[in-house]
């Protein structure tokens, strides 16, 4: 495990306020920006404003003690994933053969209204790494397709098998693989899976429904995937951080929320790629609403940290390339800090590693939207069927020594 003091904590409890919140924080320790002789503090406050004239009833220390049982079980709730007991649910089980080719495979379809509660997968092939990256899933409501993202990055290990467990996530020792975001469509949905490798696949699992009223407030479920595919990091940093720039994870037109990312990396060398900030830009701003102090940060660690864990809202369920080059897979899930929008989101972040080398970089970004909405980033085929990269030669052209004349 993670020391203690270099891990992230993270707290979700509601703080609600009336009129005005003020947060402070109390140490024995000097706060020292760099940590060289006392604590350093890097902290993040997401805070929603409501509507003039919203009622709000304020938090006072009181109400912890009267619902003390009740936060108990809600964080017991929270360490189990799994569909919740909804009535009507049914499943459709699948095991199909997915041959390589453009033509996709349908796994599960239907008509009417209703939500998709969960889906499990489990994915077998000769070479399961490149198939949990070239097997893809897209799914499609009333019509528009709204998912198109390779398994592997779905559901939040990547192309690598790496058991875990979050609230909407899950991977098992077996492989089988779970996500529970409900998704709702008001007349009809499809599942399909895309074989873009050059072996066969096969797919086996089962899509769990349940019926649900469509009105017009409802929201379709988007997943959108994108490879910076052997991105140059820029030139070695120093502390003022010249040289990094902003990434591009996905921008929305239209009015929903962002609800979670999922970041796949392969790192081309023995330094840390995190050090650069999520900017987050609502509704057209000029300047990000929402910015803050390193890419770890954002996903819920802290000090660059390897080690694996695993929480209702963020995991990171394998760090191998974190300080060395290597995979990574990171996650952080969105509920009471969803980011909602009306006209637009633009989510942006800033790419500072440490050290000028080569790396391929894969975010996923979950979010709802009303029906129309639309985002800049496409299916991309061709990058969903590129060799994975196993070893930093994959993705950092190997040093040769120059070439002599022999005679």
């Amino acid at each position: 495990q993670t020391p203690y003091e270099r891990r992230g904590h993270n707290l979700y409890l509601p703080i609600p306020y009336q009129k005005h919140c003020k947060i402070t924080y109390e140490s024995d320790k000097v706060v020292d920006f760099g940590a060289k002789r006392g604590e350093a503090l890097y902290y993040q406050i997401n805070y929603r404003t409501y509507r003039p004239g919203t009622e709000v009833v304020s938090f006072h220390t009181e109400q912890l003690g009267a619902l003390k049982s009740l936060i108990q079980r809600v964080g017991r709730r929270l360490m189990t994933s799994g569909p919740a007991a909804v009535p009507g649910l049914r499943s459709v089980k699948f095991d199909a053969e997915i041959r390589t080719g453009a033509t996709p495979v349908v796994l599960a379809r239907g008509e009417g209204s209703g939500a998709l509660r969960h889906i499990a997968l489990r994915v077998t092939a000769d070479d399961l790494a490149q198939a949990l990256r070239s097997t893809v899933l897209a799914i499609s409501f009333d019509g528009e397709q709204t998912v198109w993202c390779p398994v592997g990055d779905f559901f939040g290990t990547g192309y690598r098998l790496c058991p875990y467990r979050s609230w909407f996530t899950e991977v098992e020792e077996n492989g089988r693989m779970h996500c529970y975001w409900v998704m709702p469509f008001e007349s009809s949905y499809q599942v399909r899976l895309l074989n873009l490798g050059q072996h066969p696949v096969r797919a086996q699992g089962a899509v769990d429904i349940s019926p649900l009223d469509w009105d017009d407030r409802s929201l379709h479920f988007h997943a959108s995937w994108r490879q910076y595919t052997r991105i140059d990091t820029g030139p070695d940093k120093d502390q003022t951080g010249r040289g990094a720039f902003d990434v591009n994870f996905v921008e929305i037109q239209g009015q929903g929320q962002v609800v979670g990312t999922t970041l796949v990396l392969f790192n081309g060398t023995n330094a840390w790629w995190g050090e650069g900030d999520e900017k987050i830009y609502i509704d057209g701003e000029s300047f990000p609403s929402h910015i803050g102090t390193g890419t770890e940060d954002y996903f819920g660690y802290a000090w660059c940290r390897p080690e694996f864990f695993q929480a209702p809202f963020h995991a990171q369920p394998c760090g191998d390339g974190n300080l060395a080059g290597g995979f990574s897979v990171n996650s952080r899930y969105r509920v009471l800090d969803a980011m909602p929008f009306r006209k637009s989101i633009k989510f942006d972040m800033e790419l500072w590693h440490w050290r000028n080398t080569r790396m391929n970089y894969a975010p996923t970004t979950f979010w709802y939207a009303r029906p129309g909405a639309t985002s800049n980033v496409a299916p991309d085929p061709k990058a969903a069927a590129q060799p994975v990269a196993h070893t930093r030669s994959d993705v950092v052209e190997a040093l040769r020594a120059p070439r002599t004349n022999r005679r």
